[in-house]
């Protein structure tokens, strides 16, 4: 009999409370702060070294900036196949696609339904909608959506981060601070 140990990297991440009025609190919050795009195929180990160093500057600028996850599919394949895309969708419907992606960039080895699930309820979401939402066409239509308007933007290959009129293709987080540094002087 064989007994395997698998564990989950999950990165610190914050909880987020589900009451109305905090919603609408974190709502206007979210808007305030400066949107960085995060463009990634999922299934690509650059993406997975991107969202280290993603992570890192958002963490330093919680409070100020907001990180969203686009998809970026190969042309070849479909959204129902890619159940990391999906999951990620489905978790963007509770607010919170930026940490299921980087708990599925930190497990690319955990691609299971039932892992999806598991870190769903790392994660704290509602995980019976998360599931529904997983299985649903309409998360699949968001992604082949999303996938369509990445494609369309003229990105360079591989992990693109998106600040302002700011496009980087892997950048370091030097590069990002510099970047951030810029746009919020102009913007004062």
């Amino acid at each position: 009999m064989t007994v395997s140990l698998v564990a989950i990297v999950v990165p610190a991440v914050r909880a987020q409370s589900v009451s109305p009025a905090a919603s609408n609190q974190q709502a206007k919050t979210d808007e305030a702060r400066m949107r960085v795009a995060f463009y990634a195929d999922l299934a690509d180990e650059g993406a997975a070294r991107q969202a280290v160093v993603l992570r890192a500057f958002a963490d330093r600028h919680k409070d100020q900036i907001l990180v969203e996850v686009h998809h970026r599919l190969p042309a070849a394949v479909e959204p129902q196949s890619r159940l990391a895309d999906l999951a990620v969708a489905a978790a963007a419907q509770q607010a919170r696609a930026w940490d299921m992606a980087q708990i599925i960039l930190a497990n690319a080895d955990r691609q299971t339904m039932a892992d999806f699930s598991g870190m769903a309820k790392q994660l704290e979401l509602d995980v019976p909608r998360f599931q529904a939402a997983l299985v649903s066409g309409d998360v699949a239509a968001a992604v082949v959506a999303d996938a369509g308007g990445s494609a369309s933007a003229a990105l360079p290959a591989g992990a693109v981060v998106v600040m302002g009129d700011r496009v980087m293709a892997s950048p370091t987080l030097a590069t990002l601070e510099a970047a951030f540094t810029a746009l919020t002087s102009a913007a004062k």
